[in-house]
């Protein structure tokens, strides 16, 4: 590919001013991620910064953000001026979806902006939008900040109608929002997102940011809803082939559908993005390298081998994850914590699996399981959610591989109930009874559940074991 072509291909309109400082490596434009319509506003000059800021782009669309925040850094060091650079490096602070919204960090790159900086009218109104989404003001109204994003962004659709990317900005700031809203409110944003979605598409069916966030709006419990978003799961993975965000995502609407082994062919292809790109930037011995999407698609392997009957695949996933682990713990890896939220979850589903799909109960007993105590993580959304899955899971194994008798001081019945006081405790540690906080709300209601199930086991093997018929069925109806 010449060095004309690759640069057609990222969407650049030729001729372009003579190039200064470092330019894109060609490995890095030849990545297949989509492109950037010809809409959208660049007004640097400065051929690198360009390039290097149009790839950063195209990775934001597909939260490839581990690569996407570097690549705006280039574009602004190869054109200090050019202020679009660094609002977008800052935008790559806020990680829709995925519980990352640094406004400190992002401010600082906003105030490092040089005097002399330019944008044009059409730019600065992006650069507004992106400013009011880190307004610290409203740092504890996180719903009144996103609505102040969506007003800013909405000038950039009212100024600009043509501009696809906006709209799809548009979209999913308005899906960001509902997610802070209940009720009616969060229906009409979620109802104004497919709009502004659609609206992208409508102007460029082939946009990888429109298509890639349809398929958010569209994984939904109801297979209805989950249903609108096939035409997405077809073509984002065309269009974005290269990127592992872009493989992994439909595998979310075939999942709501049950079809697994799409599921496991999708993920499949995401987890070889993932490491070819780790190697491109020479990062393969890496644990960390994007593992936000690696481990994201390497768990949903594991899950997705087990419900098709692919379990040596499932194993080798939870091997390499285990492997990583080990690796990254040898060498004290600073992401290491975040490596132990999918090695605990893995390791989880491997008892579950084996104890309520590949294995007859008589079996369990001799099973090689590992019933120990989970370790206990701070509270959080996904520390919590992780936490309290594995110690259900670890819970379940005491119960079917030990089948704890009733006596109180029991070895195995003690062991159990410390399995059910660490369920207890992380319930009672993040989130609570107020379905206004969505994300706390949801946590803490499946962490009870994960008290009643483990309590329904209990109750259900003891009731096999139980001589007495009348103590059986007690047993039988509390489970």
């Amino acid at each position: 590919m010449t060095r004309t072509s690759w640069m057609r291909a990222l969407g650049f309109v030729l001729p372009l001013a003579l190039a200064s400082g470092e330019p894109l490596p060609v490995g890095y434009a030849a990545l297949r991620l989509g492109e950037v319509p010809q809409t959208f506003p660049v007004s640097s000059t400065d051929v690198n910064a360009i390039a290097w800021f149009k790839y950063g782009l195209l990775q934001l669309f597909s939260f490839g953000y581990d690569y996407a925040g570097p690549a705006f850094v280039k574009s602004r060091e190869n054109d200090p001026k050019f202020a679009l650079a660094y609002a977008f490096e800052a935008l790559n602070n806020f990680w829709p979806l995925w519980s990352k919204d640094d406004l400190e960090a992002s401010n600082a790159i906003f105030s490092s902006i040089p005097g002399n900086a330019t944008a044009n009218h059409h730019e600065q109104l992006y650069i507004d939008a992106i400013r009011a989404h880190f307004n610290t003001s409203l740092d504890n109204d996180a719903e009144a900040r996103h609505s102040g994003a969506v007003t800013a962004i909405a000038l950039v659709t009212a100024s600009h109608p043509g501009d696809s990317t906006g709209w799809a900005m548009l979209g999913l700031w308005r899906l960001v929002l509902s997610t802070k809203q209940v009720g009616a409110a969060a229906q009409n944003s979620i109802s104004l997102a497919d709009s502004n979605l659609k609206s992208a598409l409508a102007i460029d069916p082939r946009h990888p940011a429109a298509l890639h966030y349809q398929l958010h709006l569209y994984d939904s419990l109801d297979a209805a809803v989950a249903a609108k978003g096939l035409p997405a799961a077809t073509l984002y993975p065309q269009v974005a082939q290269d990127a592992s965000h872009g493989q992994h995502m439909p595998v979310h609407i075939q999942l709501r559908l049950a079809n697994y082994s799409a599921c496991f062919a999708g993920d499949s292809l995401a987890l070889q993005a993932a490491d070819a790109t780790c190697a491109l930037y020479g990062l393969a011995g890496d644990e960390s390298c994007d593992m936000w999407n690696l481990y994201h698609s390497l768990e949903y392997l594991q899950f997705t081998g087990y419900q098709i009957g692919r379990w040596k695949e499932a194993k080798a996933m939870n091997t390499r994850m285990s492997d990583s682990m080990a690796s990254a713990a040898a060498k004290q890896h600073p992401q290491l914590a975040n490596l132990k939220l999918w090695f605990m979850r893995m390791d989880a589903r491997v008892i579950l699996d084996m104890a309520f799909v590949m294995l007859p109960q008589t079996q369990l007993i001799g099973a090689a399981m590992n019933c120990t105590n989970p370790e206990g993580l701070a509270p959080g959304f996904w520390t919590s959610h992780t936490e309290s899955g594995a110690a259900l899971a670890h819970g379940l194994c005491q119960v079917f591989k030990y089948r704890p008798p009733s006596d109180k001081a029991n070895p195995r019945r003690v062991a159990l109930s410390a399995f059910r006081a660490q369920c207890v405790e992380v319930a009672g540690e993040h989130g609570g009874e107020d379905p206004t906080k969505l994300s706390p709300w949801y946590i803490h209601k499946v962490n009870l559940m994960h008290v009643a199930m483990l309590d329904a086991a209990d109750f259900f093997v003891q009731a096999q074991d139980a001589v007495n018929s009348d103590a059986k069925q007690s047993l039988f109806t509390q489970a």
